[in-house]
């Protein structure tokens, strides 16, 4: 009788963790099983159309929009040519953005990892009229190379930014240094030169001011200088 009721027992026992396994496995149990949500963020940098940054504090918007093959920025003192490197880059850090893991679930996390509207940055991007991401940055973390030091090899530390996906509540931790490229007033963002030519391409130059007129000739590969005195 005793080792009836014992495998009654382990037939009991087997039964739950049958059903377990099958209720885990059922079709919408998988979003559960997952900790947190690994893709915060998957468009392609080059169909980018447009791009806003709203500073901390309700600082001015600042706008990229593509005209052609050039980027502009624009707030509300004008529209200028943006520095095209330095966007492809900004759009490229948070083009396939991927959580480390999952810093909070709630709210009243947001303040402490600077992800709420006031002390965060946020990133909205579109392609065409359709929205591909809406980001906030927040704070950015260092952790310093663990174990002891190695004269042959450059250890480098941690770098990592807390976001948040701007309609939602959770915080995730990302790779990098995200906030340094999103920081920067409009002037960080124009493009520094006002004329870019190929010396060859050069024959005259025409100088004029306060003073008397002077022109610069090329000729033969050597330059010349002619004076025109004003009377």
């Amino acid at each position: 009788m005793f080792n009836r009721f014992k495998n009654r027992d382990l037939y009991i026992v087997f039964g739950i963790l049958l059903a377990l396994v099958l209720l885990t496995a059922l079709p919408g149990n998988e979003r559960k099983m997952r900790s947190f949500k690994s893709e915060l963020s998957q468009f392609d940098p080059a169909t980018v159309s447009q791009f806003f940054i709203y500073p901390k504090a309700g600082g001015e918007r600042i706008s990229f929009r593509k005209s052609g093959e050039l980027w502009m920025v624009a707030d509300a003192t004008g529209e200028y040519n943006a520095e095209g490197s330095q966007v492809d880059q900004m759009l490229e850090s948070i083009s396939g953005l991927r959580a480390l893991r999952l810093a909070a679930r709630e709210k009243d996390a947001w303040e402490k990892f600077e992800v709420s509207d006031s002390l965060g940055i946020r990133v909205e991007v579109l392609v065409g009229e359709k929205e591909v991401a809406d980001i906030v940055l927040g704070r950015f973390s260092y952790t310093q190379p663990s174990g002891p030091p190695n004269p042959y090899q450059q250890q480098q530390g941690t770098m990592t930014t807390y976001v948040r996906l701007n309609k939602e509540k959770e915080v995730y931790a990302v790779d990098g240094f995200l906030a340094m490229a999103f920081n920067g007033q409009l002037k960080s963002y124009r493009d520094p030169w006002v004329v870019q030519l190929a010396e060859s391409s050069m024959q005259d130059i025409s100088i004029s001011g306060m003073g008397p007129e002077f022109q610069l000739i090329h000729q033969d590969s050597l330059w010349s200088v002619s004076y025109t005195h004003l009377t």
